[in-house]
């Protein structure tokens, strides 16, 4: 375990003009960043913890990692963005942490739609957006971040072993903690920034550089159903563009994603 309890913990420190508040353990970040977002903490501020007890994905599923070998982290946003439009939040925070990747480990991370992370085909990083909507606009927003950084293979669940990696096992360094959230930091804010700014035709060609998913046969289980066809696109409410075999295109904002082939870029 790295120097993260020296380095934060009275609790209020401050990276990248961003207040960081540290625990130990909690149920889960996002848990305790949408309590502090319900109680008026401002845009900015960043929830990390050692540990989740109840540590979760998308469609609720769990999330673990052994305690001081994670970034666990929430981000607290408020955009005055239009709802429909909260999903770009995902894309970009995807975005930022393959950025942020390359740019310390120089591993090739990719963006699997919609919101996790891979390196070598494995995942390495989970990404949880949720917020509170004010009329038809988002009042708030946290956004999760699971990043797997000094994780062992014998670390991981046997269930978990064939398809989760870390930046340890991709590089046979271990990596600091600190110097990870500071790079993750300064390299979110500028992407953040830029999509306020342009909107989604900056989020799409940044994503696009990363990802993982379209010109590739991909089969989408839903409650009910397993789709397959070829992933064509995004589009502006962050939704996977997917051509089925009689030509029609359909949109899925939701459900487990199989990818035939795999393919990694970045710009």
């Amino acid at each position: 375990m790295d120097n993260f309890y020296e380095l934060l913990h009275n609790n209020q420190y401050v990276i990248q003009g961003k207040p960081i508040h540290y625990f130990k353990q909690v149920s889960s970040t996002n848990s305790i960043a949408k309590q502090m977002a319900e109680e008026g903490t401002p845009e900015g501020a960043v929830i990390i913890s050692e540990e989740q007890t109840s540590g979760r994905g998308r469609l609720n599923r769990e999330w673990s990692c052994p305690y001081g070998k994670g970034l666990l982290m929430s981000l607290i946003l408020r955009p005055r963005i239009k709802a429909a439009l909260l999903p770009q939040l995902t894309l970009i925070t995807a975005v930022a942490v393959c950025n942020t990747m390359v740019n310390l480990a120089n591993v090739e991370a990719g963006i699997k739609w919609p919101n996790d992370i891979l390196v070598n085909g494995k995942k390495v990083c989970g990404i949880l957006a949720e917020g509170k909507l004010d009329k038809n606009l988002v009042d708030y927003t946290v956004v999760g971040i699971g990043i797997n950084v000094n994780v062992t293979k014998d670390d991981f669940p046997s269930s978990y072993k064939a398809h989760s990696t870390s930046l340890l096992l991709e590089t046979g360094n271990s990596w600091s903690r600190f110097i990870l959230l500071s790079e993750f930091l300064s390299v979110f804010d500028h992407h953040y920034h830029l999509f306020l700014q342009d909107g989604f035709e900056y989020v799409k060609a940044k994503w696009l550089g990363y990802n993982i998913t379209l010109g590739r046969t991909v089969k989408v289980s839903k409650t009910d159903a397993v789709i397959e066809g070829t992933a064509i696109g995004i589009n502006e409410n962050g939704g996977l563009l997917v051509r089925l075999a009689d030509g029609r295109v359909e949109e899925f904002m939701a459900g487990d994603v199989t990818i035939g082939t795999k393919q990694f870029g970045h710009n």
